[in-house]
This record gives structure tokens, C-alpha cells and sequence, in this order.
């Protein structure tokens, strides 16, 4: 309920109360969830290796604990983290763990977020387009490769025709968004996530862009 208000030092302590409880009931999943929303509260606060050091705790966890979307979820916000840090060599291990995640779920949603992503932090990379795409899907593929490859009258081209497939209003929004603005080019304001659902990774691409553009764009 904090959260949907948009208390976030309220949501912080809620989180924090959850942790206790759940360890005390054995409900890990509670406490997983827990530890990753905290983590986006942090990195809206910039405190990002605080970020860092929940979600490598997070992950520890699983080991013994199965939790392919938690997993998934974590691995990809530290794939963000890292890479904004400059450790590369993580970032990489993370995406890794991220698209292994995304395999086990079976989720061809995940595995393009994994492939967006990967794209977006490797620009200079060579990937394989992702097997199964929907149109605004495929058409975002198209335009954030263009990107990487200089390309950029493709890639306004292949936003469009996204945005026209419904891009802006698909879990893809954010990479819609955020490649919309490397290209100079309209996009809608951001949308609250809630309730915080998975990727919660995308809160470093929304930071990013409220850094980045006048306050009547975000």
C-alpha cells in the first residue's frame, strides 16, 4: 500500500518488517520479493551498491531455493548495476544467469527482455534475433540492432512502426522508451509499477531518463 502511494520510506520499513516475518514463517518467496523492491527503492535513492550488495544476497538465497522469476528478476537488475559501475565482467556473469532464468520459466517475454537488454549494454555485440517475437517485439529488435549498428533512420523507422503494434503499452516500455530517447524521439511518460513487478531492473532505465530529460517529458 506504501508502495502505491508512492511512500517509499514507508515501503522501505514495510519491506524491511516482511524480511523478519518471513524468515520467522520460512516464507522465503515473501522474503525474496521483499529484498528485490528494496533494492529498486535504493537505486531510486542512488544508493546503488547498497542495491548491489541485497540483490548478490538475494541471489545467494536461491541457490539452496529455487526461484527462476526471482532469479530472473535479480540477476537482470544487477546486469544494470553492474554495467553502470563499469564492472563489465559481472554485468556479463549476470545477463548469463538472467537468460538461464528466463530459459527455465519458458517465458519467450523474459527471453526478449534478456536479449533487449544484453543489446542495449552491448552495443558492440553480435546477437541472434530471439526466436519467438510479437510484432511490437520483433519491430523494437529491429530498431535497438539499428541503434547499435549506427543505423538510426532504420531504427526511428522500426520504432514507429513498434509504436504502432502497441510498444508503449506492453512490459516493453521501458526499452521502447529509453531507445526513443537515444533517438531524439517522441515517447509517453513513464507509468507507475504497481504493484512492483518483475523487472523491477527497469527502475535504473527510468532513473536514467529522469536525469536526462526536462521534467514535462518524463
Amino acid at each position: 500500500m506504501a508502495w502505491s502511494r508512492a511512500d517509499f520510506d514507508a515501503a522501505h520499513t514495510a519491506y524491511e518488517q516482511c524480511i523478519e516475518l518471513s524468515i520467522d514463517s520460512a516464507r522465503l518467496d515473501l522474503k525474496r520479493r521483499a529484498v528485490i523492491s528494496i533494492a529498486a527503492i535504493d537505486v531510486m535513492r542512488h544508493k546503488d551498491n547498497a542495491a548491489i550488495d541485497r540483490l548478490e544476497l538475494a541471489r545467494a538465497d536461491m541457490i539452496t531455493t529455487s526461484s527462476p522469476i526471482s532469479d530472473f528478476d535479480s540477476s537482470l537488475f544487477l546486469a544494470e548495476l553492474y554495467a553502470r559501475s563499469g564492472n563489465l565482467s559481472a554485468a556479463n556473469d549476470a545477463l548469463d544467469r538472467a537468460q538461464e532464468a528466463a530459459n527455465i520459466i519458458e517465458s519467450a517475454e523474459y527471453r526478449l527482455i534478456v536479449a533487449l537488454v544484453s543489446a542495449r549494454l552491448q552495443p558492440n555485440a553480435e546477437f541472434r534475433t530471439p526466436i519467438e517475437l510479437n510484432r511490437h517485439g520483433e519491430a523494437l529488435w529491429k530498431a535497438r540492432t539499428a541503434w547499435n549498428r549506427g543505423d538510426n533512420t532504420i531504427a526511428i523507422t522500426a520504432l514507429n512502426e513498434a509504436r504502432r503494434h502497441g510498444v508503449f503499452e506492453s512490459p516493453l516500455v521501458d526499452e521502447a522508451r529509453y531507445l526513443a530517447w537515444q533517438l531524439a524521439q517522441p515517447a509517453p511518460a513513464e507509468r507507475a509499477i504497481d504493484p512492483p513487478f518483475p523487472p523491477l531492473a527497469y527502475v535504473v532505465l527510468r532513473r536514467d531518463l529522469r536525469e536526462a530529460l526536462p521534467e514535462s517529458a518524463r
